[in-house]
């Protein structure tokens, strides 16, 4: 199921707060992320992912004001 960034804390009862320290960011810039999550860098999507237990391709990337929706798709490369 993919939700955005926001819907999925809330699912899983997590406060901005405790995100924040789970990634080292400030309170602030996590409000950011949530309300303009354009502005996350893939790493950081991943580690959101990791840390939400969900795939980063449940993860909507949804800015309302804008339009703008995409959701990242992660594809395993042979080495």
């Amino acid at each position: 199921m993919q939700r955005t960034l926001k819907e999925w804390r809330a699912h899983l009862e997590i406060s901005q707060n405790e995100m924040s320290n789970k990634l080292n960011v400030s309170p602030s810039t996590y409000n950011i992320w949530e309300n303009r999550p354009e502005e996350i860098r893939a790493k950081t999507a991943i580690s959101i992912s990791e840390i939400l237990e969900v795939p980063v391709e449940d993860i909507i990337f949804y800015n309302k004001k804008f339009g703008l929706r995409f959701s990242l798709k992660l594809e395993e490369v042979e080495t």
